[in-house]
């Protein structure tokens, strides 16, 4: 029974260390505000289109639909 005791005790051991690594990684994933993510995106997004106009690219083109260079939260 002591055998059966100690089984048991190291599989909760294992599922608990299990799911505390699993709970550390999406807190970790999901630490950063979405508005943080949007102004880092805006900013790379400038950049972009900076670096699109200087090589002659209209970033108002038919195929980008202005949807290429800004990112707007929906409210």
């Amino acid at each position: 029974m002591a055998s059966l005791s100690t089984v048991v005790q190291g599989e909760l051991d294992r599922v608990s260390q299990t799911l505390t690594g699993r709970i550390r990684q999406l807190a970790e994933r999901y630490d950063t505000p979405l508005q943080q993510l949007v102004d880092e995106v805006d900013a790379f997004a400038a950049k972009v289109d900076g670096h699109l106009r200087t090589m002659g690219v209209n970033s108002s083109s038919p195929n980008c639909h202005n949807s290429c260079f800004s990112w707007k939260e929906e409210s």
